[in-house]
């Protein structure tokens, strides 16, 4: 899937479902990642069933399990603290390596919207 195209999924499943996806590895423990310019990414996810495929695929996060929330409870509750922090999102990341594009909050908030 293109990086485009992982975005384009992300907006459609999330405007239809209203929630978004996490991998929690303990109690407020959520997988973050961090680019090679410093960058803290929070990869976040549209559904749980592509949670889980992550899961399957990576070994390194075999003790994560899917966390999800309402979209305007993560919206409400979330993106404050990740503005602030300059924390960006990754929508549906994939693959052997965990990647795809990232966007700050306010962008990926943006798009889900005119979707």
């Amino acid at each position: 899937m293109s990086l485009g195209s992982q975005i384009s999924a992300f907006c459609k499943d999330v405007k239809k479902h209203q929630e978004v996806w996490l991998i929690e590895f303990e109690e407020d423990q959520f997988l973050e990642w961090i680019e090679e310019d410093g960058t803290r990414v929070l990869p976040i996810w549209s559904t749980e069933s592509r949670v889980e495929r992550t899961l399957q695929r990576l070994d390194q996060f075999g003790n994560g399990t899917p966390c999800g929330f309402t979209f305007d409870s993560f919206v409400e509750e979330w993106l404050p603290e990740l503005k602030e922090a300059g924390i960006k999102l990754g929508p549906n990341w994939a693959g052997d390596n965990l990647t795809g594009t990232t966007l700050f909050p306010d962008e990926l908030i943006g798009r889900i919207e005119r979707c």
